[in-house]
């Protein structure tokens, strides 16, 4: 559920509506009693003949308008039957009835007599998982053929990401079950432009010269097709070259070397100055270092003519830029490996992809049981899955005795999550192609951005097998773009040592993490994901959101009617964790603050068998500063089997964005024991190795 700052007070108190399961939400039972089951025959035709919209010509994203869908009537209906409005995929807004003066408000326009209502999903079984509540029309009388319905969408906010098939889907009943309607579809446009996408290869050898790649983009990093204009190139910051305007919205920078061994950047801008870029980390090696290919497998076009989506090719076009290997599943001309995934429930075997007849990815949102994987051929596990983490996926995978690699892509499976820069990186050795790097397993996740990650675990990369060894060496070092809060080195799923690089002294920047884990407790789904909503208030001094703006995210943090003594907050987590950074101005270190998060329930987009989404509880905790020295103060909340956590905690505000580690193991170990290292940012950004196995065998032909 999407939080505007210059409301959150109002839309808090909305949600408080929501989570309390106050009366302002329906049950089942106020259905009209009379024909609230619609008697249709086995064969009944379609009940809708066609479906348009009221809409502007050009819609741009993350902007807000009122939309009309009207809807046409093929033969009478009786009185009873419910038409569902339901969230467009990939949408991160609620739909609603109850205020008008909110975004995505509903209200209905029509002759027939018609109630509309905001209900929990779960009140109506015929209707697939989804957000938690669902906007119902309920016709309270017949309605004759050729009727017409408008279904108008208020304050609609519409996506940050451009589409060119964006779809309001509708469900209408028919007897038990409800039926996809046939709607009418329109595109989103980018924004105008205001920045550079610079892309290059983060890892090249000195004195060898390599290309970057240069894209207009709005303000939220959509692809524009705007013209580049003349620019300027500086490398690490010293002018390089100026380049011509372009008619093309994309433009290749040739020739580029670096003599000097080290990291680099190149950064772009327009001659007046108005367009900047600055490109990812670039590691220039003067050794035999692997380069990177940037993957995603696992690309969701969902270019449904009911749900909408994204077209393969509009797909391709936005991510040919970041990425240099992608499969689209289902479609062969746009990807760089063909690829089929499967969807099946738990009983049948659970999802995977097989790419290229060869490569099996185990899927985390319905785990893949491992009965369905061969052994003989590549297996590797899907840990992160857009904002979803599944780390345990490949801990199980890897505990059952297969030898299992890490990938990670922006898609997830889950309606109402976002596509977000979750990808994997192939190390790919000098005159490899990177299908001998999947091969062997030489791959790392990342949730954003291109940080560099090499690992070596007694001398063998990520993903391999080695020799039994009784003393294990994990040497490596990683660079990003953001600073590195801890790197944890895991045996056997099992965190047996760490690094903190930075320090907490004298820092004034408190970070609030919260977490839930996701693992089924049984063979079942995923737990489902949650909100957290709540607010941070001090007792003296000024507070300040320090933390990076995640657009078109469920992660906001503002200010509350302008008390700068208070700030609202509103995040989800899967799995994993999320943060928010505040700065706090008060010299008082025994100075009070108040941490309070609301109850609420976790969400319903699935359906596990042994355990159904819960409440969660309210929380009040209150502390100072002084308390925070050291490890800081860690909730935890018991949720009906699960372990949610809330950390509070000083954060160093210059942690370092470059770090060398080395661990050594020589403890308890067993041949088959299996290392990685998993990297956290200030920001919860993570990085995860693929698994290297010491000892055991790998299973052949």
């Amino acid at each position: 559920m999407q939080v505007r700052p210059s409301k959150i007070i109002i839309v808090m108190s909305m949600l408080a509506l929501v989570f309390a399961g106050n009366v302002a939400f329906v049950n089942a039972e106020e259905l009209i009693e009379n024909n609230a089951t619609p008697d249709f025959a086995p064969d009944y035709a379609p009940v809708i003949t066609k479906t348009w919209l009221d809409v502007p010509d050009q819609v741009i994203n993350s902007s807000q308008l009122d939309i009309t869908q009207w809807v046409e009537i093929a033969s009478p209906l009786p009185a009873g039957t419910i038409i569902a409005v339901e969230q467009p995929s990939f949408y991160l807004g609620q739909f609603q009835s109850l205020d008008s003066t909110q975004d995505n408000f509903i209200s209905v326009e029509s002759d027939a007599s018609v109630v509309v209502k905001t209900m929990r999903r779960n009140s109506f079984p015929g209707l697939d998982v989804g957000s938690n509540f669902v906007v119902i029309v309920q016709f309270t009388s017949e309605i004759s053929s050729r009727q017409r319905l408008g279904i108008r969408y208020s304050n609609l906010r519409i996506p940050s990401i451009s589409y060119d098939k964006f779809a309001l889907p509708l469900l209408v009943s028919v007897g038990d079950d409800f039926y996809q309607v046939d709607v009418d579809t329109f595109s989103i446009a980018p924004g105008s432009a205001k920045g550079l996408l610079v892309s290059a290869p983060s890892i090249i050898p000195t004195g060898k010269s390599f290309d970057a790649h240069v894209t207009v983009v709005d303000a939220l990093g959509n692809p524009t097709d705007q013209a580049i204009p003349s620019l300027e190139i500086l490398i690490d910051g010293i002018f390089s070259r100026r380049l011509e305007r372009s008619n093309e919205p994309e433009l290749l920078i040739s020739d580029l070397i670096f003599e000097k061994e080290g990291l680099h950047r190149i950064d772009v801008r327009s001659s007046g100055g108005s367009l900047r870029g600055r490109s990812n980390l670039i590691y220039a090696a003067s050794y035999n270092a692997p380069n990177i290919f940037w993957s995603d497998f696992h690309l969701h076009m969902n270019d449904h003519e009911k749900k909408g989506g994204f077209s393969a090719e509009v797909l391709r076009e936005r991510n040919k830029t970041a990425l240099d290997v992608l499969s689209i599943p289902g479609s062969r001309i746009f990807s760089s490996a063909t690829s089929s995934e499967f969807h099946r429930p738990l009983v049948e075997g659970g999802n995977m992809i097989l790419l290229n007849e060869r490569y099996q990815i185990a899927l985390g949102d319905v785990p893949v049981d491992h009965r369905r994987l061969d052994a003989r051929y590549p297996i590797l596990a899907e840990i992160i899955a857009g904002r979803s983490q599944y780390e345990w996926l490949g801990i199980r995978l890897a505990g059952l005795g297969y030898k299992v690699s890490f990938v990670g892509s922006q898609s997830s499976h889950l309606t109402g999550t976002p596509n977000q820069h979750a990808k994997s990186a192939l190390l790919v050795r000098d005159g490899e192609d990177w299908q001998t790097a999947l091969n062997e397993g030489r791959t790392y996740v990342v949730s954003e951005g291109r940080p560099i990650l090499l690992v070596k675990i007694n001398n063998a990369d990520s993903g391999m097998r080695i020799p039994y060894s009784a003393r294990r060496q994990i040497k490596g070092q990683v660079h990003a773009a953001y600073g590195i809060h801890t790197i944890e080195l895991l045996k056997n799923g099992v965190v047996i040592d760490s690094k903190k690089p930075g320090t907490t002294a004298n820092s004034n920047v408190i970070q609030i993490q919260m977490s839930s884990p996701n693992k089924p407790l049984t063979w079942d789904l995923p737990r489902n994901g949650r909100e957290w909503i709540g607010y941070l208030k001090s007792s003296k001094g000024r507070l300040t959101d320090v933390s990076t703006k995640r657009y078109g995210d469920r992660h906001n943090m503002a200010s509350y009617s302008g008390d700068s003594s208070r700030l609202d907050f509103i995040t989800w987590t899967h799995g994993g964790s999320r943060s928010f950074l505040v700065e706090v101005d008060s010299e008082d270190s025994k100075s009070l603050f108040e941490l309070a998060i609301m109850a609420g329930f976790e969400d319903s987009r699935t359906q596990p068998r042994y355990r159904e989404s819960k409440e969660t509880p309210a929380v009040r905790l209150v502390f100072s500063l002084d308390q925070l020295e050291g490890n800081g103060i860690t909730r935890t909340l018991e949720t009906f089997g699960y372990y949610d956590q809330i950390n509070i905690a000083l954060l160093d505000t210059k942690l370092p964005t470059s770090y060398d580690f080395d661990f050594v193991d020589s403890t308890n170990v067993r041949p088959g024991d299996y290392y990685y290292v998993r990297i956290t940012g200030a920001e919860d950004e993570m990085v995860w190795s693929s698994p290297v196995y010491v000892g055991g065998f790998d299973v052949r032909d």
